[in-house]
């Protein structure tokens, strides 16, 4: 009697797994997907009052939700979007600085971890490939770089892809001002972008 009750119990216990599985793959075959860019690129998102999202991809369950963007020197957005089940909802959300000193600081000290650490597609690149790259994009060496409207890495050429030495330069801006200053910052640093192979990302 008490053997037949244990395997009761456990073959309840399975079952109901079973269905709590089922149950949440059915719900996220309804979801949709939100895609979102923001500037500055390293802003974080709190959906509905929860957690830090990264931009991009998110996938997000039928019906209205809240979105908050943040960053440190920024004055905070928050915005109201509608999810419908299995389309693509795309945003674009560009914060405006409020403290200039604290942008200064904090993009300050992201260049200089990055740099320390060779964290980023640059140091890699570099540290795979060698001097021979550096010598002959001399630009690379200071990247990537983190502005108030902008971010500007290397990357894999696009245009010779079999090509191990060749690279791209890439800028991140949500908007024509934030190119605009990314293409001036590297003219400031003794460059012509004309001589690179520039690839852009982010939403207009």
């Amino acid at each position: 009697m008490n053997t037949t009750k244990i395997i009761i119990g456990v073959t309840s216990v399975i079952l109901l797994t079973i269905g709590i599985g089922i149950f949440q793959t059915i719900a996220s075959f309804n979801d949709g997907l939100l895609d979102i860019t923001v500037s500055p690129t390293d802003a974080r998102i709190k959906i509905d009052g929860k957690g830090s999202a990264k931009p991009g991809k998110i996938s997000l369950a039928p019906g209205e939700h809240t979105l908050e963007v943040t960053r440190k020197g920024y004055a905070s957005k928050t915005l109201k979007i509608k999810i419908t089940s299995g389309n693509v909802t795309t945003e674009g959300v560009q914060l405006t600085v409020s403290d200039p000193a604290a942008v200064a600081k904090e993009n300050a000290e992201l260049n200089k971890n990055d740099v320390t650490e060779q964290e980023g597609v640059a140091g890699k690149i570099v540290n795979e490939q060698g001097a021979k790259i550096a010598a002959e994009n001399p630009l690379i060496t200071k990247l990537p770089f983190y502005g108030a409207d902008f971010n500007i890495d290397v990357g894999k050429s696009e245009k010779y892809p079999n090509d191990g030495t060749a690279v791209a330069i890439y800028i991140t801006a949500i908007t024509d001002e934030g190119r605009t200053h990314a293409l001036n910052w590297i003219k400031a640093q003794g460059y012509d972008p004309a001589a690179y192979e520039i690839i852009y990302s982010g939403s207009h």
